[in-house]
This record gives C-alpha cells, structure tokens and sequence, in this order.
C-alpha cells in the first residue's frame, strides 16, 4: 500500500474521435500533433496539442471549441500496409533494373520492354492506392463526434 502511495496518480485527458453506435475511436493526447479545418474556413492547421479542456483542445497561443473543428486528417499506417508500399516499389523497381539490364547485355532493342513498363506501372499504382488508404478524413458531423475523454482513478 505504501509502495503504491509513493506514485503520483495523475488523470489522463485524451481528445477523442469516434462514431456512434462502433468500438471505433482515435485517441490524441497532450503533445500529439493534430492536423484540422475549422467550419468555415479551408486553411489546414497543422497544430501540437499543449492541453485538453472540457470544451475545448488547445494549440500552442490559441484554443478551439470541439463544435468548431469541422474535419480532422487521420494518417493511420498499418502493419500490412507499410510492407505492401515497400514490397510493390522493389518489386517494380527491381523487376525494372534486371529487365533493363539484361537487355542491354544482349544488345535487345527496345531496352525498356513492354513488360517492365506494366510492372512498373502495376506496382507504383498498388503503392500509391495503399498509401491512400492509410489516410482520410474524420468528418466531425452526424454520428462522427469529437470529445474529450477524463481517464482518472478518482
């Protein structure tokens, strides 16, 4: 109990992205960096969270009521994802540099053949659409809400 005691218990206070009626939430914190449009207005803030309040989340010099944000960028990188964008870029790169070569050695004309160019295209393509799908925007509308959520012990 005394060792317990010695830890200071302090509340955690997240900004929470979530939609109704689903377990799916994403959580900032104090520090993260939030990027965000306002109604109203088109201009993307790229901002690092300094505190959370009860209404409102604050960047830096300036706060913002949570029924102000109209959107929120959400990059989210999967485990899957990130391999599949590594793995397609060498794949085309790779397949491209051997074909090329090989090409070469054996005076083959056209140097970059027809396969290599559909490789290189499918690839790039598979890497561009996954790294599209990592990020989007959080609507903050409808059953889409933003809050805060007081993690505490008390």
């Amino acid at each position: 109990m005394l060792l317990l005691s010695a830890f200071a218990v302090q509340a955690q206070n997240f900004v929470l992205l979530e939609k109704e009626g689903t377990t799916k939430r994403i959580k900032f914190q104090v520090g993260d960096q939030m990027r965000f449009k306002l109604h109203g207005s088109d201009t993307l803030y790229d901002e690092q969270i300094s505190a959370i309040f009860d209404s409102a989340v604050a960047f830096g010099n300036f706060q913002v009521n949570y029924a102000d944000i109209k959107q929120v960028w959400i990059s989210k990188t999967y485990f899957w994802s990130s391999y599949l964008k590594k793995f397609s870029i060498l794949v085309g790169v790779g397949y491209l540099g051997l074909d090329v070569f090989n090409r070469t050695i054996n005076h083959d004309k056209p140097i970059l053949s027809q396969s290599a160019k559909t490789v290189l295209v499918t690839s790039a393509a598979i890497a561009t659409v996954t790294h599209l799908c990592e990020r989007r925007w959080f609507r903050v509308k409808g059953k889409n809400r933003i809050r805060r959520l007081d993690i505490s012990l008390n």
